[in-house]
């Protein structure tokens, strides 16, 4: 087996175990520190309603990817409690069986995706421009919302695990693609990688100093 093609499986393969990975740590984690710090009873208002626009980015995430995936998108409830959740999506996959299976895993995890793409994004943004006290703090409280929600429930992970093998190869080519035609291919390991990012994060903090 060459490098190339090495890597590429276990590219596809961090990723595939990592959403769901991601998702279930931040359900329990989150879970169980708002559960410390909030009175009995309060959980359901503090991790909804307080917090409604992570719900709402959620949600709408669920859908985004099913519509994107020319899925069909029964419903979409925002503000409807029921069995401790304050919103759900509703939708139906369609299309061939391999089109079926990518809707299932890749609308299941679009919390987690969108997710880490939002932090991301607040990241750069945060490095690269100068914002007022105000505007950091609205920013700040829409990320922990955003964070707060990127989880994936019992439903979520068997949705996504019975579409995961189509998800698989798709990033497993995708990735093949990637190192096949650029000059680096693989030769970035990924504690080289998690030292990057380190770093990165690192420079944006002592750019706001």
């Amino acid at each position: 087996m060459n490098s190339v093609f090495g890597m590429s499986l276990l590219n596809a393969l961090v990723i595939c175990l990592a959403l769901p990975l991601i998702g279930i740590a931040v359900e329990f984690i989150c879970g169980y520190l708002i559960r410390k710090i909030t009175p009995p009873g309060a959980y359901f208002l503090v991790y909804n309603y307080l917090t409604i626009p992570g719900v709402m980015w959620h949600e709408l995430s669920h859908a985004l990817f099913a519509f994107v995936t020319l899925a069909k998108v029964n419903k979409i409830e925002l503000f409807k409690p029921r069995n401790g959740s304050l919103g759900r999506v509703n939708f139906t996959p369609r299309g061939p069986y391999l089109l079926r299976c990518l809707q299932l895993s890749l609308a299941s995890c679009a919390p987690v995706i969108t997710g880490m793409l939002a932090v991301f994004g607040y990241m750069h943004l945060i490095g690269s421009y100068s914002f007022s006290l105000p505007v950091h703090i609205l920013l700040g409280y829409l990320i922990i919302c955003i964070v707060l929600h990127m989880t994936m429930s019992g439903a979520d992970l068997k949705l996504y695990f019975k579409g995961i093998w189509v998800f698989f190869i798709l990033f497993f080519v995708c990735s093949l693609f990637i190192f096949k035609n650029t000059d680096a291919g693989p030769a970035i390991s990924y504690t080289d990688r998690i030292k990057n990012v380190i770093e990165s994060l690192r420079n944006s903090a002592a750019m706001q100093k």
